[in-house]
């Protein structure tokens, strides 16, 4: 059995780090336990090496130069505030998160159909959808409540119905936010809440079963049928209203066939017409 973690650390850092992109030395505290497992699973590493590096001491970010054969972070500060930095190369290995990864994770995990699509939305994909509707599954990586509510709102006008939002946690989220979700029909929902990483970097849900968590965007067999029903009286009102219908009625056809289960030639004895007659009434339906 895979080691389940908690994971709401791992979501919330991505909230935290801006751009999505840094070096280890950055992600790791962010991350904490789950820095290992995250980077193999969701971290991409970027050609070139960082220029600068996070310096804990005096908190600048120090300018990377060779001395000596040696990679040395040297202090930007004014004035010079504390020792330069001797890094390895991994350390300025610049780490950015793998969108299409990540969606495809996520994908699996909560029962979606992939497509992803850049929706040219800051931090902001469409990573699947739900159910025979289609609803659109969008996941989104906002700081702070202005920056979400201002995806939400090009999203509702943009995507014109209803839509599953993903979002790391539920920090972003303010009373504002959560009333133009509401208004559009749109859910929202937090991966912290929903969302477990294992020692292996693979997602497991820990809430709810995709079918109830997403219960109020799937179509309900109920209502599908009576409309059926409903669009199939319709029709069959249609065609006995129409101008020099003759007995039989489709109606009284449709009843017969389908309902009772009779033969067409069983139906013409009964109706008193000729089978042509019966058949040309199943074909009008």
């Amino acid at each position: 059995m895979p080691n389940l973690q908690p994971s709401s650390n791992c979501w919330r850092a991505l909230e935290l780090i801006r751009g999505l992109s840094a070096v280890p030395a950055i992600w790791r505290p962010h991350l904490g336990r789950h820095f290992e497992p995250f980077q193999r699973a969701f971290l991409i590493a970027r050609p070139e090496p960082a220029r600068r590096f996070p310096c804990d001491q005096c908190g600048c970010a120090h300018e990377v130069t060779h001395v000596a054969g040696q990679i040395v972070g040297v202090c930007a500060c004014e004035p010079w505030n504390c020792r330069d930095l001797i890094l390895a190369p991994g350390d300025l290995q610049v780490l950015e998160l793998n969108w299409p990864k990540l969606a495809r994770a996520l994908c699996q995990v909560f029962g979606l159909h992939p497509k992803f699509t850049d929706l040219r939305i800051h931090n902001t994909v469409q990573i699947g959808s739900w159910s025979a509707e289609a609803v659109p599954a969008v996941f989104t990586i906002q700081p702070d409540p202005q920056s979400l509510r201002s995806v939400v709102c090009e999203l509702i006008a943009r995507l014109r119905e209803r839509f599953i939002l993903l979002a790391p946690t539920v920090h972003p989220l303010d009373a504002l936010g959560h009333e133009m979700l509401a208004h559009a029909g749109a859910g929202f929902f937090p991966l912290a809440a929903q969302v477990t990483l294992d020692e292996e970097g693979a997602l497991h849900l820990a809430g709810k079963a995709p079918g109830e968590l997403f219960a109020k965007f799937t179509a309900q067999p109920q209502a599908v049928e009576e409309d059926a029903a409903r669009r199939a009286f319709a029709l069959l009102q249609q065609l006995d209203s129409a101008p020099g219908a003759e007995p039989p009625s489709a109606f009284t056809v449709f009843r017969l066939y389908c309902v009772e289960e009779l033969n067409t030639r069983e139906i013409a004895r009964i109706c008193r017409c000729s089978h042509p007659t019966v058949l040309n009434r199943l074909k009008q339906i």
